[in-house]
């Protein structure tokens, strides 16, 4: 019985863990879009909470600030680049094929995630 209660417990956590982590991966994508159509500096928390039907506080409960929302978009981005090239860094290539791989890496992320190429420039 107790085992059951630990392995029901333990799938109540999971199931709010993946919850959670989808909500954060929608408001991300909201702020990219955000940022990359008003620029970082005129988009603020308030009209994120707004465009998702969030309350401020309700966003705070999955971002600390505006840059940390920045953060964790850019986090996504590079994470994606760095799974892409992770095994080709790794196999037996000249530099000039590894910088290729990693060119094509960043092109193939910057079209599958156009918002975050949009706020890489404008970080630029």
């Amino acid at each position: 019985m107790y085992k059951q209660a630990a392995t029901e417990q333990n799938n109540n956590i999971t199931r709010r863990t993946r919850r959670m982590n989808r909500r954060l991966q929608e408001i991300l994508k909201v702020a990219a879009r955000m940022f990359a159509e008003l620029g970082y500096e005129r988009t603020t928390l308030d009209m994120i909470a707004d465009e998702l039907g969030l309350s401020k506080p309700g966003l705070y409960y999955y971002v600390k600030s505006k840059e940390d929302v920045l953060a964790h978009i850019f986090q996504n981005i590079f994470q994606n680049i760095f799974e892409q090239v992770e095994t080709d860094l790794s196999a037996d290539l000249t530099p000039i094929e590894r910088l290729r791989r990693l060119i094509v890496a960043y092109s193939v992320q910057a079209c599958v995630y156009p918002e975050g190429r949009a706020l890489f420039l404008y970080q630029s």
